[in-house]
């Protein structure tokens, strides 16, 4: 009776210690993880600080004619020649994104989805334009703000009203750097099945006048951001259009859409 009795203590001291050791095998990967997560945030924002350059404080009377910062066309230059995917800069005055934004080719559209400035693996990825349109711009919604995690505040009619300026500086193929100012005009989400549709794709890259109109009369339809005030003709507007992911319907994304007005 004494043997039975101590046999089964054994088992279920046994039993207790295979489930302490996997618990702490679990603590241990959860430990792991956390670390990892925290390291690649602070790598990112440490390369983010590097890749602006140390005099990198925009001017509130910036304009698309002058340069974000004292420098900053020398230092797009320089990053040119470190990585030449490197398509620009991109600056929104309200959450203060001030970022490069990619371009890869057609073989690996996404390749900056999960990749830093110098193509190695990160969660926050870096911000890119599509391979086949230079009017939409991709961006990570992180959690922590980064990337283009504020950009749900453009859902708010008067927070776009108070900030409503992008500054977009591209680089051409001569190395010449090409400034251009957009005004924020709507945003709307949209499913991501309705996003990868035929027909919404050709409308948002407006290609063609009817596209563009088309996307007009899709923006009066469905967003809650009016755009009526802020365009006279949707058929010669030039429109810039940064999406995100949207977390209150299931594969959402959110589009923020902008007119380009110098």
């Amino acid at each position: 009776m004494i043997s039975v009795f101590m046999k089964n203590i054994h088992i279920r001291n046994h039993i207790l210690n295979i489930a302490i050791a996997i618990g702490s095998a679990l603590l241990l990967i959860c430990a792991a993880k956390i670390f990892a997560e925290s390291y690649d945030i602070r790598r990112q924002e440490a390369l983010e600080e590097r890749l602006r350059g140390s005099d990198a404080t925009a001017s509130e009377t910036c304009s698309p004619s002058e340069e974000l910062y004292p420098g900053f066309y020398e230092r797009l230059s320089e990053l040119k020649a470190e990585n030449d995917d490197l398509k620009g800069w991109i600056y929104i005055e309200g959450p203060e994104i001030s970022l490069p934004v990619m371009q890869s080719g057609e073989e690996d559209r996404d390749f900056y989805l999960k990749r830093d400035f110098y193509g190695n693996e990160s969660k926050r990825g870096t911000l890119y334009m599509d391979s086949a349109c230079d009017r939409i711009i991709y961006g990570h919604n992180m959690k922590d703000g980064s990337m283009f995690g504020e950009l749900d505040r453009y859902t708010d009619r008067e927070y776009m009203r108070r900030f409503p300026q992008i500054l977009l500086y591209l680089i051409g193929d001569d190395g010449k750097i090409i400034s251009e100012k957009y005004e924020m005009v709507s945003s709307f989400t949209i499913s991501e099945k309705k996003f990868k549709t035929e027909g919404f794709l050709r409308m948002i890259k407006g290609e063609t006048a009817k596209d563009r109109y088309d996307l007009g009369e899709y923006l009066e339809g469905v967003n809650p951001v009016p755009v009526s005030e802020k365009i006279n003709d949707i058929r010669e507007i030039e429109f810039l259009l940064l999406v995100t992911c949207e977390y209150s319907t299931e594969n959402g994304r959110l589009f923020v859409v902008a007119k380009k007005i110098s």
